[in-house]
């Protein structure tokens, strides 16, 4: 799925370096009349451009306004200013640059576009699909309005309309890097997934499990995202046991209010009697502004932390609600989080953190942080290991009372702040590798156990607690391998040490995605019937912008209507073998052209004022995009 936020585009090293795609910007306005000030300009775009390549943005930004101060009417320091500040997450300083360019060209096309490439990286998506409306209903019909079409759909997570543009541009812009990157996210977005991994996990409570996962992720429409996940706990340590969970749910998103919901549920079998319990999962991520989202999340899950929970069936209801904040390789986050069990006790805590980058290189970045964090519990579940008898008969050789957390952790006043260090590099195209670890100080109320004679012949065990200080260490490891752009390996290791244990995790995944067949425009270089009449529909629905009066648009949507129908029967009436690969394509070619024209029927051309003008204008637009879904096979 689309990010809990907005994914965002990474500009190439040739746009940083030139500031502006060459595919995008064929044609840039001069920098100056008089020879003099376009020498002072090229020296000082050139200056500007190399402190871009090294991510110096400020001193390129301050060249910029310089620049914009003794030219305050040249159109290229304000539109390269709103670049730059776009690549610093500076958005509102990047729109103000860009709406200053415009004003002093409104009629640059090839600015327009760039605004609106820029509008959607800033996650404006209305005001860009504003822009680039008004362009088409002008008649224009550049090759990267497509793509722009398709990187707008895409945010919006209807992949569908986001892969029918994509079809278009790459039609008419073949091997556009930037189109290549797009259509390959676009088509891994909505392919179904399958993962399998495996898992091994020990502590010194003593506990150790090796965890299979597997996964099965579809999407179905930009409301629908069905998937499935089954696990297999297998406990090895004390005695042999299972836990199977398996739940299915589905991921849903609202583009036009930035909401990401995932809903849930499933059953999982209890290590112990073979008891069946329950799950269920919500949660709702909401996009508050470009640099800012919440999480909010209820879950209802078996516990299987320590090892005297394998012996008991019990479950949590967690509560979390977590601010993300982002911006330009910064990063930060603040959390409460509340876990409920079946005895009412409470497990509570908040935490925050921030990260920063330090060191920012060609393929990666190393980057340092801060963070802290609190827990605590109303009730302790730190019990004694044996009966009070058996201490007491014990107790003149042994008066150290030995406890455990039964049946779950409970921390008391546990505040641990640490230093966190991340490192992110692509050591190639393919290969992926982060490390990240922190270390810091902690401190909590930590339990011990004594007898107490609450009256003669009554004794009893009775809880202390005593401040206990320590360094917590974390570290962890992943790589992620690329095979092709359908298979995905991962390894990761974790290691986690606190007061009360030490743990080790390891795991190797593999991940397959079922892309989508690529269809060729032309069979062997040849345009049949078929492809002739899509491209005559094409010409017909850009011809519908001349359109000056109801009779006008009336006769030329007959046309298109007409041609349409054609293509429906054409396909009805096609002989192929039932159940083949044709069979589908063909089937899917009709059924696409079919509802095609029942849209059209439906829209009625008879109000002719300027917004319906405007709107009816604006669907069929659209329908001119589609078509290239139905070329390429189908609008799947």
């Amino acid at each position: 799925m689309v990010n809990n936020n907005l994914k965002r585009f990474t500009c190439s090293r040739i746009s940083l370096i030139f500031g502006i795609s060459l595919v995008l910007l064929p044609v840039i306005p001069s920098f100056a009349q008089q020879k003099a000030a376009k020498v002072s300009a090229v020296d000082t775009f050139k200056l500007a451009d190399r402190f871009i390549a090294r991510n110096k943005y400020r001193k390129a930004v301050k060249l910029y306004k310089v620049y914009q101060r003794n030219h305050p009417k040249d159109v290229n320091a304000p539109w390269k200013l709103g670049q730059v500040r776009l690549w610093q997450s500076r958005n509102k300083q990047s729109d103000a640059a860009y709406s200053r360019a415009m004003k002093l060209d409104p009629k640059n096309d090839n600015l327009h576009l760039n605004y609106i490439h820029s509008l959607l990286d800033m996650g404006k998506l209305s005001r860009a699909e504003t822009l680039l409306g008004q362009m088409e209903l002008e008649g224009k019909d550049y090759p990267n309005m497509a793509l722009l079409r398709a990187r707008m759909n895409y945010y919006k997570g209807d992949f569908r309309q986001a892969a029918a543009y994509m079809r278009k541009n790459l039609n008419e812009e073949p091997g556009n890097g930037e189109s290549e990157e797009l259509n390959d996210q676009i088509e891994f977005a909505r392919s179904p997934l399958v993962s399998l991994q495996a898992a091994y996990l020990s502590d010194n409570q003593p506990l150790a499990a090796v965890i299979s996962t597997l996964k099965a992720e579809a999407f179905l429409g930009k409301y629908s995202t069905l998937y499935l996940t089954a696990d297999e706990y297998h406990f090895t340590e004390n005695k042999i046991a299972d836990a199977p969970w398996i739940r299915i749910g589905d991921k849903l998103f609202f583009s036009q209010i930035g909401l990401h919901l995932n809903i849930g549920g499933g059953i999982v079998q209890y290590p112990v009697k073979n008891e069946i319990g329950w799950s269920g999962n919500l949660s709702l991520n909401q996009r508050i502004s470009a640099h800012f989202d919440a999480d909010l999340s209820v879950d209802h899950v078996p516990y299987l932390d320590t090892k005297t929970s394998i012996d008991t069936n019990i479950s949590a209801t967690r509560v979390a609600a977590m601010l993300n904040w982002h911006m330009a390789g910064w990063s930060a986050q603040a959390a409460f989080m509340n876990s409920t069990y079946e005895t009412n006790n409470n497990v509570y805590g908040a935490y925050a953190w921030g990260l920063a980058p330090l060191i920012k290189f060609k393929t990666g970045k190393l980057s340092v942080g801060y963070s802290i964090s609190y827990s605590n519990s109303s009730e302790s579940s730190y019990k004694p290991v044996l009966g009070v008898s058996q201490i007491v008969a014990n107790y003149a050789t042994n008066p150290n009372i030995e406890g455990l957390y039964n049946p779950y952790f409970t921390p008391k006043d546990l505040f641990i702040n640490s230093a966190l260090l991340t490192f992110n590099v692509n050591l190639s195209k393919a290969v992926n590798f982060t490390l990240s670890g922190d270390v810091g100080y902690g401190s909590i109320s930590n339990p011990y156990l004594y007898l107490d004679v609450v009256k003669p012949g009554d004794t009893v065990v009775k809880k202390g607690y005593s401040t206990e200080n320590f360094v917590p260490v974390n570290a962890s490891a992943a790589f992620n391998f690329n095979l092709g752009k359908t298979w995905v390996l991962s390894v990761k290791y974790i290691y986690h040490n606190t007061y009360f244990f030490t743990s080790n995790y390891g795991s190797i995944g593999i991940q397959k995605s079922f892309q989508h067949r690529k269809k060729k425009w032309n069979d062997d270089g040849k345009s049949s019937t078929f492809l002739r009449l899509i491209k005559e529909i094409e010409n017909d629905i850009q011809g519908l912008y001349k359109c000056k009066s109801q009779t006008e648009l009336v006769s030329a949507v007959g046309k298109v209507r007409s041609k349409l129908v054609t293509i429906r029967n054409a396909q009805k009436s096609k002989e192929v073998l039932p159940n083949s690969d044709e069979a589908g394509s063909v089937q899917e070619r009709y059924d696409a052209v079919d509802d095609m024209i029942s849209e059209l029927d439906a829209v009625d051309l008879n109000d002719y004022t300027e917004g319906s003008k405007k709107d009816k204008k604006l669907w069929l637009t659209e329908k001119q995009y589609e078509l290239s879904s139905i070329t390429y096979g189908g609008a799947r």
